[in-house]
């Protein structure tokens, strides 16, 4: 045999393609487009009743010349069969290359698919920009790219490199013996699947998703994403039903096509083959493949989508610090048109490295920088620097509740006596500070208001409901037996609800009389109102680890006060005035964070302006005699 030779008029059994088989000097014929080996031709010598005569291919023994049976239709193949042997069905039977292009395609495919079904929500239900789809696309398809699981390498690198460690617990399959193993007995298919899960976890798609709404600077943070991804807003926990459907319907349009439009039998067949084969090799459900088994945290999902962004070699813009600023401000009930101007600036003027993504899990979030840096402009233009404003205003409160007309009677004595011998007016800095007391208290009030809490936990109906469609979605049988079970539960749950809300609201006429007669005297109430707000408050701090301080009296400096924090038997203590703690404990909620790590973003962000003002002093004193 002379060197490789085209044999035309051959179809591959296993890819379909037409005149693409060449024979080489082993004495075997190969298919041109998959590599695969023709097993029913070789180059040997034969009877003569099975001899080929044609011009320029040679002498060829062609299976396909003995006799079969024509009485069964084709079908497709249902099992892989033994090595050496042909399917029972005329096909040949799945191998590894059928396993992992397929079970690749389809674990891509569906990934791609919930990414647009997030993306379609966000633009529909949460009005972003449309722009988030272009560039989560452009995104997603360059992170395929970066991570090489579409390499002609990858199926024989992720096998080596699980046949490199011996595993003693094998994993007992439930499927039919004729998948293939590796070494170690492990089923490729799993070996595979675990590599595409580790590689490109389902969460990738909420990263990709964040990192296209910070390109284009959209205000949406990564508790949005994950708030709506909780409460099934935003497609991911129940996604993979919307997926399954769109797969079988892919699955199916190959044999629509067969029935209403006339194509050659052979690329019928090739189609046929292709929805079988694929059903077959790949044997995970949608649920296995594309349900997440739990919800990252938002520390992880930033810093997830940092990381793509560095495996992409993109130079991202810090975030959109004017956005989220007026977004943080109208949570809080507090004037944007006031605060974010002199917000902007310190912006500007500082440029924490903490408003750019990092791939650090550790690192405080960007949120959490910017709700640090509206703390201290907010401490800045109102001095809230424990001069004892919210006593004062709490004192005020307490003289018009209990109608008592005093007004000589003041609790910051040393405090206005200290600005009244200071002679001179506040510093230009402090634009609001007479408004001081009125923020405190809409700071306070909004804090009460404020719930973080999900909606379906808002009542029982609503939570069984959001268990059913979103964290068992598809779990649920329509069995007639269980829907009734269902409704006599569900029945006598309401019954006793009712019956306990009725013995609730009923109150015995002595218990109100002898409430009555324990009411204070009007000559106490103030003093009463005045310690039950403030031991409120204490017990408010301790939960939290912080400590109460009485507002500061002898007062010789009304600079900007810095509250570190202290070491106690061990333990960390927050010191704290009640102005700056009612400040802090409403941004930390407003920002979904803890408490303590507000105020140690706020710390560290302290000690940078420290920092940037001390260099630039040594730079006017170098340059300035």
């Amino acid at each position: 045999m002379e060197g490789n030779r085209k044999i035309k008029e051959l179809i591959c059994e296993r890819c379909g393609e037409e005149g693409a088989v060449e024979g080489d000097d082993d004495g075997f014929f190969y298919c041109g487009f998959c590599s695969s080996r023709y097993e029913g031709m070789m180059d040997t010598g034969v009877a003569d009743e099975d001899f080929v005569n044609k011009p320029g291919r040679g002498a060829l023994y062609l299976a396909a010349h003995k006799r079969k049976r024509t009485d069964e239709p084709y079908d497709g193949f249902t099992e892989p069969a033994d090595f050496g042997s042909t399917s029972s069905r005329g096909l040949v039977p799945a191998s590894p290359y059928d396993y992992w292009t397929v079970l690749r395609r389809r674990y891509m495919m569906g990934l791609q698919m919930m990414l647009q079904l997030q993306c379609q929500t966000l633009v529909t239900t949460f009005h972003v920009n449309p722009l988030v789809c272009g560039i989560a696309t452009k995104l997603w398809l360059r992170f395929l790219a970066s991570t090489r699981v579409f390499a002609s390498a990858w199926p024989d690198e992720v096998l080596a490199q699980s046949e490199t460690t011996d595993r003693k617990d094998q994993e007992e399959t439930r499927y039919k013996a004729g998948e293939p193993r590796n070494i170690n007995n492990e089923r490729m298919v799993v070996v595979w699947f675990n590599s595409l899960k580790k590689t490109i976890p389902l969460s990738s798609t909420l990263m990709v998703l964040y990192l296209a709404c910070h390109v284009i600077r959209a205000p949406i943070l990564p508790t949005d994403i994950l708030r709506w991804t909780v409460e099934g807003k935003l497609p991911y926990l129940s996604g993979f039903m919307d997926i399954e459907k769109s797969m079988a319907r892919l699955d199916k349009s190959f044999k629509f096509v067969e029935m209403f439009v006339q194509i050659p039998g052979k690329c019928i067949k090739k189609m046929i083959v292709s929805i079988e084969k694929a059903s077959f090799a790949c044997p995970f459900s949608a649920s296995c493949m594309f349900r997440p088994l739990e919800v990252i945290s938002p520390q992880k999902l930033e810093s997830g989508a940092a990381s793509i962004a560095v495996s992409l070699g993109l130079n991202l813009p810090p975030v959109n610090f004017d956005g989220i600023a007026s977004r943080y401000l109208k949570q809080l009930a507090l004037p944007v048109e006031k605060i974010l101007p002199y917000a902007h600036r310190l912006f500007e003027w500082s440029s924490p490295a903490e408003l750019w993504l990092s791939a650090n899990e550790s690192r405080l979030p960007t949120c959490v920088c910017v709700m640090s840096m509206l703390i201290v402009v907010i401490r800045i233009l109102y001095n809230l620097n424990g001069f004892g404003v919210w006593e004062d205003s709490l004192a005020t409160q307490v003289r018009s509740a209990a109608q008592v007309q005093s007004s000589s009677r003041h609790v910051k004595d040393d405090f206005r006596k200290g600005s009244a011998s200071d002679g001179e007016s506040l510093p230009s800095a402090h634009k609001f500070e007479f408004e001081a007391s009125e923020l405190l208290r809409s700071l306070k009030k909004r804090y009460l208001e404020l719930n973080n809490g999900y909606e379906f936990a808002k009542d029982l109906p609503t939570y069984l409901q959001h268990c059913r469609d979103v964290i068992f979605a598809g779990s649920f049988d329509s069995d007639e037996m269980e829907a009734e079970f269902i409704e006599k539960f569900w029945d006598f749950y309401q019954k006793n609800q009712e019956k306990t809300s009725g013995e609730e609201q009923t109150a015995s006429p002595s218990d109100n009389s002898k409430a009555q007669e324990s009411l204070p005297t009007a000559a106490n109430v103030e003093d009463l109102m005045m310690k039950r707000e403030i031991g409120e408050l204490k017990i408010d701090m301790k939960e939290h680890q912080f400590v109460y301080i009485l507002p500061r009296k002898n007062i010789k400096r009304r600079d900007y006060l810095i509250y570190p924090r202290k070491r106690d038997d061990g333990s960390l203590i927050y010191a704290t005035h009640a102005d700056y703690y009612i400040l802090l404990r409403a941004c930390a909620k407003v920002a979904q964070i803890d408490i303590r790590v507000m105020h140690t973003a706020v710390l560290k962000f302290e000690r940078l302006l420290d920092q940037t003002e001390k260099t630039i002093d040594h730079i006017l004193n170098g340059y300035i005699p």
